[in-house]
């Protein structure tokens, strides 16, 4: 492993963090390879190690020129109340090392973390949110909900679904997160999906038929990645266009942000598939939806996503765990 690329990465990030948000536009230069890293929640040095280790680092910090990275979203919000400060300040650097890098060089995929910094966190300020976390760290005590303190908490802070987001999921925001979110939503580099190839879509939690129907696609277009990454982006940045200054943040059908009176956020930046004997009516109903039976998968598109563990979708769907692996590009073939 170069140690020496994992400094210049980390050194290069954190300067590109505390300067003002921008974004690579393309360069036009080949890449010879093609790499996928899922959630990238994790402190800024394993993150980069993990890169040094595939050899996709130069010494310089920055990508290999033949290289080709899709970050498959969520770039915040990880660790125990003790790396708050660390969490919050390696997320944003992680985010703006990437947008270092030309467009055609890094996608970058938008997560529901990522999404939340313009959604559940839309009109709050550092202090305040700080302030917010405080109250729910009182009411979410391992794992432990005190229900009269999350009544007045939620009738403070109502754009919030629970005090354990506000505690625990949604932990580690700042107000510079926004304004990179912000920036890169306006820029077109945040992307719900990208098409690898005719068959191959990469997505943060995957697409069901229910999101073709949303976007307008008829089902010949089920197994179309080129055609489905268009029209997802497309209602992505049409959404943002006619998004109003500190309004939450949604995608109608297709994403909604978690509040009080909605609760958790629902739609294809958290999907999971159901699990085994789970009935359809009771994950909401009508999409935008947390839970899809695998049935609802469009048939003929292999998808590549982050956001759920194969362990845990091993056990959502009643399969051997011991089949589950992590690290490495996996596959899920369903009848």
């Amino acid at each position: 492993m170069d140690a020496q690329s994992i400094r210049s990465a980390s050194a290069l990030a954190h300067e590109a963090a505390a300067g003002r948000p921008h974004a690579m536009p393309a360069n036009g230069r080949p890449r010879r390879f093609r790499v996928a890293v899922g959630d990238p929640q994790a402190p800024l040095e394993q993150f980069f190690a993990v890169l040094a280790h595939a050899g996709l680092l130069k010494s310089s910090g920055r990508l290999r020129d033949d290289v080709l990275l899709v970050s498959i979203g969520d770039h915040f919000d990880w660790g125990d109340r003790t790396e708050r400060v660390k969490a919050t300040r390696d997320g944003l650097a992680i985010l703006a090392w990437l947008a270092l890098h030309p467009a055609d060089q890094v996608w970058i995929t938008a997560g529901n973390h990522d999404l939340a910094r313009v959604g559940e966190h839309a009109a709050v300020d550092d202090a305040t949110f700080q302030a917010l976390r405080a109250e729910a760290d009182l009411a979410y005590v391992d794992g432990r909900v005190d229900r009269a303190l999350e009544q007045a908490f939620l009738a403070k802070a109502p754009r919030y679904p629970s005090v354990e987001v506000a505690s625990r999921d949604l932990s580690t925001f700042s107000v510079a997160q926004r304004e990179w979110v912000s920036h890169l939503l306006r820029a077109r580099r945040f992307r719900l999906a990208h098409a690898a190839a005719p068959h191959l879509l990469l997505t943060h939690a995957g697409v069901t038929l229910d999101e073709l129907s949303q976007v307008g696609l008829p089902p010949a277009c089920a197994n179309d990645a080129p055609e489905l990454a268009r029209a997802l982006n497309l209602a992505l940045d049409t959404a943002w266009t006619l998004r109003r200054e500190g309004e939450t943040f949604n995608i109608p059908g297709l994403h909604r942000a978690g509040s009080a009176v909605a609760r958790e956020g629902g739609g294809m930046l958290y999907h999971r598939v159901m699990r085994s004997g789970g009935v359809l009516g009771d994950q909401g109903g009508t999409p935008p939806r947390r839970r899809f039976p695998p049935a609802r998968l469009p048939q003929g598109l292999t998808q590549v996503i982050g956001h759920v563990r194969d362990k845990k979708s091993h056990e959502l769907l009643g399969l051997p765990a011991g089949n589950a692996r992590d690290g490495v590009l996996r596959a899920l073939t369903v009848t």
